[in-house]
Order: structure tokens, then C-alpha cells, then sequence
């Protein structure tokens, strides 16, 4: 009788470890944060020039991923987000959202999504970011045109040149690190539209340098060249 009782205690322990068991590794809900893994993960860098000067906080898929991203030239890092196609919510300093929208993430790849405009029409441009490879002290640069009532312009550093029009910009190049003069002229009268910059490229970090602002839309910037540097992804 009482080996029958103990072949009972076992069974029932079994059936209630089992139990707990599937129920911590398959129960899930709406609450539930996702965990980011090396297998359903990419990297994005978010770029802040929207006009106002206003820190920024971009939420992806509901969790927080960059907060009070300054209208600056300061030194920012990739962001962890999941691959695929996520939900990107911006906020303003006072915590109200100002923008929601859709981003597609390539799976284990590398993005910069730039915030531009003014806070009346707030826009997002996404470029997918490749380095080529480089032997040496390099520095990687790109170009970007962001000015919507700029013509086509031409960007030049050193020998490097590049035609761009509004909303597009280059792949990235890579250039020996050091100073460097960069101009931006209109392509017709081959005149500057913004001061001359002297840059100090540094081995190893990564540029985005972009034509933002206008001189004829009200509210918005002087048209500028931003120059903002990042560490590479991870």
C-alpha cells in the first residue's frame, strides 16, 4: 500500500513540474517585453537636425531607445532595435509625440534614420549603412541633402566629390584621416551656398555630413552644413 502511495507522490510531482515548466517557457502576453537577440536584431543610429533646437526621445517598438537626443554635433552611438518592420514613436522635451511612424530594419545590418524639418512637418529619411573596407587609419564619410528648397548641389572634400538632390545621400567613403577643407556649391553657378568647414577627421569614427535648413522657409534654420560624427556599430 504504501509503495502505491509513493509511486503516486512522484507522478504527481512530475505532472506539476512539467506543468510549471512549459508554463515559464511559453507564456506570454501583451505586457511582456521582448528581449533583443543576436538572431532578430540590427543596429540604427538616430540623427536628430530637426529645426527648434529641442532634445528629442524616439521609442521603438514601445521601449526607449534614445532620450533627449540634442539638435547638436555631439558624439552619438547605434542603437540595438529588432530587424523587420517596427513602430518608431518621437516625443519632444515635454514628453509629447510629435511623430509615429514605421521603420524596416534589414536583419543584423546597420541604418541611420535622420530627423529633419520642423516641428509643423516632421520628416525621417533612413539610409543603410555598408563601411567599405579599409586598410589603414581611415575615417569613413557620407553626404546628405536634406534642404527641401535647395537645388542640387555638389559636396567637396579634398578630391572627393559628390551630386546630390534633395532627400538623397551617398554610400560611405573612406578617407585618410585628418584635416580637411569641405565646401557644398550650387551645380549651376558653382558658388558656395554655406561657409567653407575645416573638419579633423579622426581614424576609425564615422561622418554623416548633412545640408540641412533653408533661407527662405519661415521658422526654419539657416541653411547650414552639420557635421555629426559616430562610433562605428558594434
Amino acid at each position: 500500500m504504501k509503495t502505491g502511495c509513493n509511486k503516486l507522490h512522484i507522478i504527481f510531482f512530475i505532472i506539476l513540474n512539467l506543468t510549471f515548466t512549459g508554463c515559464y517557457e511559453c507564456s506570454t502576453n501583451l505586457d511582456t517585453k521582448r528581449k533583443i537577440n543576436p538572431v532578430d536584431h540590427s543596429h540604427c543610429l538616430f540623427i536628430n537636425v530637426l529645426d527648434g533646437n529641442q532634445s528629442l526621445n524616439i521609442e521603438a517598438e514601445g521601449l526607449p531607445r534614445v532620450n533627449n537626443l540634442r539638435f547638436s554635433d555631439s558624439v552619438i552611438e547605434y542603437q540595438d532595435v529588432f530587424s523587420g518592420r517596427n513602430n518608431i514613436s518621437i516625443s519632444d522635451e515635454k514628453k509629447i509625440i510629435i511623430y509615429n511612424g514605421f521603420i524596416d530594419y534589414n536583419r543584423d545590418s546597420a541604418s541611420t534614420a535622420i530627423i529633419y524639418g520642423n516641428v509643423n512637418k516632421i520628416r525621417l529619411a533612413l539610409f543603410r549603412d555598408i563601411l567599405p573596407e579599409c586598410a589603414g587609419d581611415c575615417s569613413f564619410i557620407r553626404f546628405v541633402h536634406l534642404s527641401a528648397d535647395t537645388p542640387p548641389v555638389i559636396f567637396k572634400l579634398s578630391n572627393l566629390s559628390s551630386t546630390l538632390i534633395y532627400r538623397a545621400g551617398t554610400e560611405y567613403y573612406t578617407v585618410n584621416s585628418g584635416n580637411y577643407q569641405l565646401n557644398c556649391t550650387d551645380t549651376t553657378t558653382k558658388i558656395s551656398i554655406v561657409p567653407e568647414k575645416t573638419l579633423n577627421l579622426a581614424a576609425g569614427k564615422i561622418y554623416n555630413i548633412i545640408l540641412n535648413g533653408s533661407n527662405t522657409i519661415k521658422g526654419s534654420h539657416p541653411l547650414n552644413l552639420k557635421v555629426i560624427e559616430t562610433n562605428k556599430s558594434n
